[in-house]
């Protein structure tokens, strides 16, 4: 089923005819493209409750934008302690122990992302 035009299509796969007045649910595998497609649904549910998506475009440019400092200061050979201290601040990294940090596990998923678009991961977001 495609719903909308141009840029606010949203292609969603049924099973089969939903039957008027049925809830739908939404699947979203366990994977690489996870994130991915979370974010699709939420700007269909955001489409279909009438609701603007300027807000999860600026989370997505900020997203990018720590991707690519992450990258910048592992590629300095920077380690992830400093990386997350640039990114977050020294108040924040001294919350929790460095080991079992949220922050940690952000950082090295920036880190990751970062080295994704330097590989092409980039091209994505030319064809959106």
């Amino acid at each position: 089923m495609i719903l909308g035009a141009r840029r606010r299509e949203h292609r969603l796969w049924l099973p089969g005819p939903p039957a008027p007045g049925a809830a739908l649910s939404a699947l979203i595998p366990v994977d690489q493209s996870t994130q991915t497609r979370s974010a699709a649904t939420l700007r269909f549910l955001r489409h279909v409750d009438g609701v603007s998506s300027a807000g999860a475009a600026q989370i997505h440019d900020k997203r990018i934008s720590e991707m690519l400092r992450a990258l910048d200061g592992h590629l300095a050979k920077a380690t992830y302690r400093d990386i997350a201290q640039q990114l977050f601040g020294r108040e924040r990294l001294n919350c929790e122990p460095w080991k079992t940090s949220s922050i940690r596990a952000t950082t090295i998923r920036l880190v990751k992302g970062g080295i994704a678009l330097m590989r092409g991961g980039y091209r994505k977001l030319l064809t959106k």
